[in-house]
């Protein structure tokens, strides 16, 4: 897909690559139980989790209280499990910036 050309674009590609990508996303969205039907309920969790506790400011620990599991639906998980996928998360970010930071680059300091 050319940059910058839309969304029909993307359409398009999508059912010229893919002709039975209707099919599939009706028979994906019943399959996992979550509104989005191609991710799966474990990397749904996750992304939750991440997101909640990066947007409230909430300590990592928090998706282990009895606080949580009262009140958010998301589903359980560990403290150990949200810190690997956010250093994951991280991994991924870094490699990002480091494909559109130049290789050399100035930082200035204004008081």
């Amino acid at each position: 897909m050319e940059p910058n050309t839309g969304y029909t674009n993307l359409l398009g590609n999508v059912f010229m690559w893919h002709t039975n990508f209707a099919a599939e996303m009706t028979s994906a969205s019943t399959s996992t139980g979550t509104l989005v039907g191609f991710i799966d309920d474990k990397t749904h969790k996750v992304f939750s989790w991440i997101d909640m506790v990066l947007l409230c400011n909430l300590p990592f620990s928090f998706c282990e209280t009895s606080a949580a599991s009262n009140y958010v639906k998301i589903g359980s998980l560990s403290t150990d499990s949200l810190v690997k996928y956010m250093r994951l998360l991280v991994r991924e970010v870094e490699t990002v910036i480091a494909g559109i930071l130049p290789k050399l680059f100035g930082i200035i300091f204004d008081e």
